[in-house]
């Protein structure tokens, strides 16, 4: 990660980092999966309408850059607004809970109560 007042100085700082961490890799036997390497900026709605997308290379091979990112199972955007993850989260809960909806008519109603005592207490 690295900061900087403009798009430029961004890259050559990324472009240093990513050198000397293929560097590191090959002095220890290890590889860069370039194809699965994306770079994001980051910053404010504003400040991104005014910039284009990271122009990244290591090794003469391009790095994709990308709206938004997967690190850690959190999904990243570039102004940092969780609209992608909230989205997914959303997503995932209505499947679910369309499933129970569905299922609920042959469980009996001490299945039903623990269920339903279950999703109460996770959106707490």
């Amino acid at each position: 990660m690295v900061s900087g007042s403009d798009r430029v100085q961004i890259e050559n700082q990324l472009r240093q980092q990513l050198q000397s961490v293929s560097e590191w890799l090959v002095d220890n036997k290890l590889t860069l999966n370039l194809g699965k390497t994306d770079s994001i900026l980051i910053g404010s709605k504003h400040k991104l309408k005014s910039s284009t997308n990271l122009n990244l290379t290591c090794n003469g091979t391009s790095t994709d850059s990308a709206k938004c990112v997967k690190y850690l199972g959190a999904v990243l955007d570039q102004s940092l607004a969780g609209e992608e993850m909230a989205n997914g989260i959303l997503g995932k809960v209505h499947t679910r809970l369309k499933f129970f909806y569905r299922s609920s008519k042959f469980l009996d109603i001490k299945t039903r109560e623990a269920a339903g005592f279950s999703f109460d207490s996770v959106s707490q």
